[in-house]
């Protein structure tokens, strides 16, 4: 994480344990975990590159954002 001034101007990144998905459906963490998504057998991390923080859009009552 780096802090800026102006806050919006911070960078967040993430990295973690590829294999230590666990989203309580074995068949979904069976797919996340395969070759086609993140390959956990053979990638044992995965990261996410520093970003910014971008603001979310306002959302209504109907939850369509406009």
């Amino acid at each position: 994480m780096t802090t800026a001034e102006p806050p919006a101007d911070s960078l967040v990144g993430a990295v973690a344990d590829a294999a230590s998905v666990d989203t309580g459906n074995p068949a979904r963490d069976r797919k996340v975990l395969s070759e086609t998504f993140l390959d956990a057998a053979a990638t044992r991390t995965s990261a996410s590159a520093p970003s910014a923080h971008r603001p979310m859009p306002q959302v209504t009552g109907n939850g369509t954002g406009s």
